[in-house]
């Protein structure tokens, strides 16, 4: 600055040294309040805790003596809403007081900088010997930059103390749990959540209890008519829309519906087909207000739920990622941000032991995020460095260890599920992903519609073989032992040997595929966009078996549990079974 001061005016260096030191005592007075708001909250918290509320305590204690009293579940809910409304909005003074206080320090150094540049162009008189008014302004400077500093250090050190007070009260006394988790949920603790018999009996989850549409049923039914009923054992109405595939635990099936306003999680009695309960999905404290863009075919609820036999999990395209018991009673939500895509978050949920994996690809800031399924807490988040993408996490057991597999643009990738390290990448892929990976026998499969079909070896991680026509676009392949399947959204099907690649056969159907292949009882399942299942042989020659039909359209991936299939429709779930149950 001193280069330019040398060249002007004395009178205007007099006025922009006068202005300067002006702005400098607005910018001081200003860091002094912030400061001191900054402190005087970092004190008040030592004493108050964000749901440290003697109401909301007493009724979580009558609550623990009246398991089934809705009402006060309610009052519960709303209280702990508020709450959690609180503690976000502490959040958000901590942070903005910081960043206020950092800003005003900064313009008040750049003002004083100013000012003593501007004034060392004027001419001054030379004080008399033994003035006893004569001082150093320089020491009365450094005097004034050590208080500045110590108030500076001392304000930042309470907002860092506070933040710090928030996280551990919201550890501690729950937030942003709810109270209805903290005083009636069971905890969901161990891997062994999704290591179970119970968990490979049912359909917890996208494409089954591995993610890889491999049903554990021996005797699904291969004939029904949704016109007639035959075999059609229910049809429930959905109440609000969605592309989300059923998932099933006992005698318990689940759906999620939303649309601009609303965000629905439902269950039905599998063997009645009533509708046990709804539960409203409130957006969380910290969600935007306005609904994202999203696309016909996308939707609010494209995602797949995830079931643990102790909670549901649903994630909706605002961002809002929630779990209810088993009751309809909710547990906690919070925003993950509004995904950035073309089309609406479509991504399904995972399990892993007691952590809920998703995969949230987008135009920016992707990752892969692990929650604490009993607290909706982070365990542990790995950024990605890719684009906009819609397939799903699948977890796999390799025989050395367990790994997480990512589709996505640009990189097919395996991660540590425990931890999050990534642990292997193939680069090269591109475009619009949709379908998950798929494995089996050491080897991962992963469809681009605009590249190809690819096969890598989890042990050398090298590329085995790449098949580049009639590729599918939702669906993700299957891997079906020696054979791999794949459907296209224009109504091919394929089947590929999985060593090789070498097309064994190909079948075309009149309408395309959105839902995903399964494979149970020795056959494979293909549900059409119109409703019709197409059943084949899963052998090295096509044969078809059967082409039942439901009787409307249909684009989500279908469940199988104990001799049964599970189908949703644009506007209803249909359970469907062999005569007589």
């Amino acid at each position: 600055m001193r280069p330019f001061t040398r060249r002007i005016d004395p009178e205007l260096a007099r006025f922009l040294a006068s202005t300067c030191r002006a702005v400098a005592v607005v910018a001081a007075v200003f860091c002094v309040a912030v400061a001191t708001l900054l402190i005087a909250n970092a004190v008040q918290l030592t004493s108050l805790k964000v749901q440290d509320n003697p109401t909301l305590t007493a009724l979580r204690e009558r609550y623990r003596a009246a398991q089934e009293d809705d009402e006060l579940a309610t009052q519960i809910r709303a209280l702990d809403l508020l709450a959690r409304g609180a503690y976000f909005t502490r959040q958000w003074q901590v942070r903005t007081g910081a960043s206020l206080l950092l800003a005003g320090a900064l313009l008040l150094a750049a003002c004083l900088r100013g000012a003593a540049a501007f004034a060392a162009r004027l001419p001054r008189p030379k004080p008399l010997e033994g003035d006893p008014d004569r001082r150093d302004p320089r020491a009365t400077r450094r005097v004034l930059a050590v208080l500045g500093s110590a108030l500076l250090a001392a304000a930042l050190g309470a907002a860092g103390w506070s933040a710090g007070l928030l996280r551990r009260d919201a550890a501690g006394a729950g937030a942003p749990r709810s109270a209805v988790q903290r005083s009636s949920a069971r905890t969901a603790k161990g891997p062994e959540l999704t290591t179970t018999e119970e968990y490979h009996a049912n359909w917890p989850q996208f494409r089954g209890p591995g993610g890889n549409g491999v049903a554990a049923t021996q005797n699904p039914p291969t004939d029904w008519d949704g016109a007639s009923g035959r075999n059609i054992l229910w049809k429930a109405e959905v109440p609000l829309p969605g592309f989300g595939s059923p998932v099933v635990w006992g005698e318990r099936v689940f759906l999620s519906g939303a649309d601009e306003s609303k965000r629905e999680i439902y269950c039905w009695d599998a063997a009645s087909g009533s509708l046990l309960w709804r539960a409203s999905v409130q957006p969380a404290p910290e969600s935007q207000a306005q609904p994202p863009r999203v696309s016909r075919d996308t939707g609010f609820a494209a995602s797949t739920m995830a079931v643990n036999g102790q909670a549901a999990f649903a994630v909706f395209a605002t961002g809002d990622l929630a779990a209810v018991d088993f009751e309809g009673r909710l547990l906690w939500v919070r925003s993950l941000g509004q995904p950035r895509l073309n089309y609406g978050y479509a991504s399904s949920l995972a399990l892993y032991g007691d952590t809920v994996l998703l995969q949230l690809d987008q135009e920016e800031g992707g990752r892969l995020l692990a929650v604490e399924a009993d607290t909706g807490r982070t365990r542990w988040e790995t950024p990605r460095r890719v684009l906009a993408s819609w397939a799903s996490p699948v977890v796999v057991d390799t025989g050395k260890r367990t790994e997480v597999l990512l589709n996505g643009n640009p990189l097919l990738a395996a991660y540590d599920p425990a931890k999050g390290r990534e642990l292997w990448q193939v680069t090269g892929r591109r475009g619009e992903i949709a379908p998950s990976a798929a494995y089996a026998e050491g080897r991962v499969f992963a469809a681009d519609q605009l590249l190809s079909l690819i096969a890598v070896d989890v042990r050398t991680r090298a590329k085995r073989w790449e098949m580049y026509d009639d590729l599918p676009d939702v669906a993700s392949p299957l891997a079906a032992g020696e054979l791999v399947v794949a459907a296209a959204s224009y109504g091919v099907v394929t089947c590929l040997e999985a060593a090789t690649g070498t097309v064994l056969w190909r079948q075309e159907f009149e309408t395309g595929f959105y839902a995903s292949p399964v494979l149970a009882g020795g056959r494979l399942y293909l549900l059409d966009r119109s409703g019709v299942m197409r059943i084949l042989a899963a052998d090295r020659g096509p044969q078809l078996l059967g082409s039942p039909a439901i009787g409307e359209p249909a684009d989500a991936t279908p469940a199988f549990r104990a001799g049964k299939i599970f189908i949703r429709g644009n506007r209803h779930l249909f359970c469907i079974g062999a005569s007589g149950g």
